[in-house]
């Protein structure tokens, strides 16, 4: 059996859960210990020491909240600054998609910032806590494609 990879992922914006997680990736174990920033000013990000070890970010919006959706695209840009790459992986998460009457943001907007940034994009449901694992799974994924251990069937262009 390989090792479990021990990977620090930080959940940014609109409310951020931290968690250790074991996820299952293509045979492969991944020890997930999740950053929570939440309860911070939304625009403030964490201390630079913090980004350091930090091998992906979830960034989260509410598809309720034009507010929110703003938030993200602050804190992209800042932790561009911060870690001082193009590209970090990263998946926008579209939160709360089971409300329907409420949405502001279009999954379209989502996918377009998303790839905008070159990043993953998916909604999820607050009741649904299956997307949850689904997330990290995209994390994951975007976090091996940036270590170059993408499995073949990865690496393909999908049209979604």
């Amino acid at each position: 059996m390989p090792q479990p990879k021990y990977r620090k992922i930080a959940v940014l914006g609109y409310r951020s859960v931290a968690f250790n997680k074991m996820v299952n990736v293509n045979g492969q174990d991944f020890n997930l210990q999740l950053v929570d920033t939440a309860g911070q000013d939304e625009y403030s990000i964490f201390p630079q020491s913090h980004s350091m070890d930090i091998h992906g970010y979830v960034l989260v919006y509410s598809v309720t909240s034009m507010k929110s959706f703003e938030v993200v695209q602050v804190l992209h840009d800042k932790l561009l600054d911060m870690v001082g790459k193009i590209q970090v992986p990263t998946v926008l998460v579209g939160n709360k998609k089971d409300l329907h009457m409420e949405r502001v943001i279009k999954p379209e907007e989502g996918k377009k910032l998303a790839d905008s940034w070159g990043a993953a994009f998916m909604e999820s449901s607050a009741k649904e806590n299956e997307t949850a694992v689904e997330v990290f799974k995209r994390i994951i994924l975007e976090m091996e494609k940036a270590d170059g251990n993408a499995p073949p069937e990865e690496k393909k262009c999908t049209v979604m």
